[in-house]
């Protein structure tokens, strides 16, 4: 198998909702091609897929992205916050860009733990072509907390930070300006359930309202029907509309682009779409827009 970087970097580290069943968070959230071919089409006109290009996956849990995007020639840095994630994350790709693999011949990702909110120290202040946060990992907490509004900032203007002139930055969330009101008014929303693609698991999601501005985001995993949890695994976190996003990511000194509501078909965003997406660009120096950091 082929050496992957793995590099541990200063500040916060934890373990999330997912860490417990990391060896099935890609049963049910697998690299999905309408994810990939949007990210790879975010890349600046001018940027090539080959090895000069780079891309920063923020919150990448077990890389199924970060690996997608390495096998175009990209290279990848990856970081997370969950030891258990990146491990087992570090152990996919040895094998998949070893000899024989899917990605032999190609770059693997290099993997860092640490906070998206710490991450310019972490990536030694790199700047990237693409930076991107998808799956809603940018409005969770922990257990116990919910990220207020400067932790927000700080984790959206770090990823700015890490953004080249010309280079593009996309989020991802839950549509909240969607599910808000309904979970306003009805205090608990279940999603679909999700399926494993090989195994005989599945996955329930549901966001409680606590009525202090945050939601509770709740897992249960089931294999063989049976329950992994006495009771299902509990995080917080703090919805982000899509006009407060698009104010977050503007404050830092990027272009918002566009609003999405899908990865596929949907292009423009609306209240009603299933997902907010995000894609900004970093302006030239000397553009007229552009603010230091």
């Amino acid at each position: 198998m082929v050496k992957v970087p793995f590099l541990v970097g200063s500040g916060r580290r934890g373990a999330l909702v997912f860490s417990d069943w990391y060896h099935l968070y890609e049963e049910f959230f697998p690299a999905r091609s309408a994810q990939i071919t949007f990210l790879a089409s975010r890349l600046p006109l001018s940027c090539h897929t080959s090895e000069s290009t780079t891309v920063l996956d923020v919150a990448c849990g077990t890389g199924a992205y970060s690996r997608a995007l390495a096998m175009l020639g990209v290279r990848v840095t990856s970081i997370d916050i969950d030891l258990k994630m990146l491990d087992h994350a570090s152990h996919i790709a040895a094998a998949e860009f070893g000899s024989g693999g899917p990605g032999a011949g190609f770059a693997p990702p290099t993997f860092v733990l640490a906070d998206m909110a710490d991450l310019v120290a972490a990536t030694q202040r790199r700047k990237f072509h693409l930076v991107f946060c998808i799956g809603n990992s940018l409005t969770l907490g922990s257990k116990t907390e919910a990220p207020d509004r400067t932790t927000l900032e700080k984790r959206v203007g770090a990823m700015s930070q890490s953004v080249m002139p010309d280079g593009r930055l996309v989020l991802q969330t839950v549509n909240f300006d969607r599910i808000l009101p309904r979970l306003r008014e009805q205090g608990e929303i279940r999603m679909p359930i999700l399926h494993s693609v090989s195994r005989d698991a599945s996955l329930e999601r549901f966001y409680r309202w606590r009525g202090n501005g945050t939601v509770e985001f709740l897992t249960s995993v089931r294999v063989a029907g049976i329950p992994l949890d006495d009771r299902p695994r509990s995080t917080l976190l703090t919805p982000v509309k899509a006009e407060e996003l698009s104010r977050l990511v503007s404050a830092t000194g990027l272009t918002v682009d566009a609003m999405s509501g899908d990865f596929a078909g949907e292009p423009l965003w609306t209240p009603a779409s299933p997902a907010t997406i995000l894609t900004a660009t970093m302006p030239r120096v000397g553009s007229g827009n552009h603010a230091s950091h």
